[in-house]
Parts: structure tokens; sequence; C-alpha cells
């Protein structure tokens, strides 16, 4: 099960995954080392938890390609085990590993704050595809973000 396969990874976490409802923002849920820092950040407002949502908080809990990369292998490799009984894992995974390449490519070219704010869209605009069952978009550069 995907549960045993990522035992670090939260139960609804997973869930959110193979749904194609988790968000971009929320990467940093899939390493440890991040998670652990910014679980540090959540505020708490009568007796209410708020999570810092702000573009700052993003750019301040992804500082490198690692901090992205990382916990996207971890997303990507989900997606994968759980795609596997639809028989079109390497169809998927060349995709993925395109937009890899790609994000890699952008983080030599452009400055930080605007690769971060790239990968947030282009993350949840695939999102919304993947709901409908479509992954080619991972593999494709867009020119309109």
């Amino acid at each position: 099960s995907l549960l045993s396969l990522y035992p670090e990874v939260e139960a609804a976490t997973i869930t959110s995954i193979i749904n194609h409802e988790f968000r971009a923002s929320d990467l940093y849920k899939l390493n440890s080392r991040y998670r652990d820092k910014t679980e540090r950040q959540i505020l708490s407002l009568k007796g209410e938890t708020l999570e810092l949502t702000t573009n700052e908080a993003i750019y301040r809990e992804y500082k490198s390609l690692n901090a992205i990369a990382v916990p996207l292998s971890t997303y990507f490799s989900i997606l994968l085990t759980h795609a596997e009984a639809a028989g079109k894992v390497s169809l998927i995974a060349s995709h993925f590993f395109k937009y890899n390449a790609h994000l890699i490519k952008i983080t030599s070219e452009y400055e930080w704050s605007a690769v971060v704010g790239y990968h947030m869209a282009f993350f949840n605009k695939r999102h919304r595809e993947m709901q409908n069952g479509d992954y080619f978009g991972w593999g494709k550069v867009d020119m309109e973000l």
C-alpha cells in the first residue's frame, strides 16, 4: 500500500495527492527537513490555527531548488505508484522527468522568486488537468505563466 511505501507521509497527504487535491504550497509536507521547519511557523489565534500563506512565506519555505525538487520527487513517486494499475507509468513518468529538467533549466536562467512563482502556478494548473486524467501538461513548457 502507499501508506507502507511512504510511512513518513501522512495518510491525508497521500489521499490529497492521489485525488489531485494537493496544492503546490503544501509541497513542503513531503520533505521532513522543510516540513518540520514550516510547522513551527503556524499561527494560533483564538483556538483556531491559521497557516501562513503569503508569497513571502512561500519564498521563505522554498529557498532553493532542493526545497522544491526533493519533495516534488516524492510527489511524483506517489502518483506513479498509484498510477501503476492503469499501465501508463512510463508515459506519465517521462512527462514528470521533462518538468524536472525544465525546472532545473529555468533555475539557472531566472531569478529564484520568478522560478518559485512559475512552479506554483504550473503545479496548480497541472493539478486541475490531472483531475481529468490528463498528465501530459507536465511535459510541456507553459509560456502563458
